[in-house]
């Protein structure tokens, strides 16, 4: 990664006058993580795949008679989770700081410049965070993964199979209940949208009602849809200006909080679960935060971290999904 300093040297010339210091550098703001924390956090797994298994009966109730006639089956049903392997990389080229604004990054005055300020700012202050935002906005739910070139650094977006590709490519195990077939512009429709989904969810069989109703806390989205519900809702109900309840969870079921994604935004695809069926793990998760560094060439620190993560749903069959992708 070139160290791109050309408008700095263009706008304030050599380094001369006042030196620069941390405080004279404003971080860009990066977007945080909200799918992993929606999932519950990251759990620290030593394992590719992280494994379960379900048990069903199909039936035990029957009428009495004095003669044995069972009739239930249990199956027992294998969930998994497979990780996929990422990594972080970045090859700096310190020396253009030199004489640039900025040329206090390019201390301390010794050749090992794994310690030098560039390297150690880069690592604490930009490349965690900036690969976590990619994995939000890019890889966690949009990603599709493609195939590996050789020596070419994947696409942005191209590096991970996302939950919409896993929602998509499975969807015959999820529980999918069709709503509108566009959703409303208008906040109030919206709204009414989003509740009479929801009871439709509950109307296709008693247990998706008791599961809904008792156990689903989270209706995710992206945010543009999450912020039109807020403002339907406040309409819809007449809570603009006097605060009753929060307007974020459904009128009729408060267990339900609307969610909205960063991950989600552009898409029209809306899901539900409960919390214990929502899973998010972590493979090497202090390589993922506790960057490498490489001087194999001098002059040019490679920093570099490499790690497993995977998001989904431990049984689909209790995900509840719209049509829409």
């Amino acid at each position: 990664m070139a160290i791109d300093v050309t408008d700095l040297k263009t706008a304030f010339g050599k380094a001369i006058g006042t030196p620069a210091s941390r405080k004279d550098i404003d971080v860009q703001f990066m977007v945080m993580s909200e799918t992993e924390l929606a999932f519950g956090g990251l759990t620290p797994t030593d394992k590719t795949q992280v494994r379960r298994a379900k048990a069903e009966m199909d039936r035990v109730l029957q009428a009495f008679q004095a003669t044995a006639t069972p009739v239930a089956s249990l199956s027992l049903k294998p969930r998994s989770m497979d990780l996929q392997d990422l990594k972080y990389e970045v090859e700096l080229d310190p020396d253009v700081l030199e004489d640039s604004y900025l040329t206090f990054l390019a201390n301390p005055d010794n050749n090992d410049r794994s310690s030098w300020t560039i390297t150690q700012f880069v690592i604490n202050e930009l490349m965690i965070n900036k690969g976590r935002e990619e994995f939000e906005l890019k890889e966690v739910y949009a990603g599709v993964k493609a195939a590996i070139v050789p020596g070419t650094a994947s696409a942005s977006g191209a590096g991970y199979n996302g939950l919409g590709k896993y929602i998509a490519d499975n969807i015959a195990n999820f529980n999918v209940v069709a709503g509108p077939a566009t959703w409303d512009t208008d906040p109030v429709s919206f709204v009414t949208q989003v509740e009479d989904w929801i009871e439709d969810c509950c109307a296709s069989s008693e247990i998706n009602r008791q599961v809904i109703e008792n156990m689903v806390d989270k209706l995710c989205m992206s945010k543009t849809l999450a912020k039109r519900y807020r403002r339907g809702v406040k309409l819809k109900y007449n809570i603009e200006y006097k605060q009753v309840g929060d307007p974020m969870k459904l009128e009729d079921n408060d267990k339900i909080q609307i969610v909205g994604l960063p991950s989600m935004n552009g898409k029209n695809r809306v899901f539900m679960t409960f919390s214990a069926n929502r899973a998010a793990y972590i493979k090497r998760p202090k390589s993922e935060s506790e960057i490498g560094i490489s001087m194999a060439n001098p002059y040019k620190p490679m920093l570099y971290a490499k790690f497993w993560k995977a998001l989904g749903f431990w049984h689909p069959e209790y995900v509840y999904v719209n049509q829409l992708a």
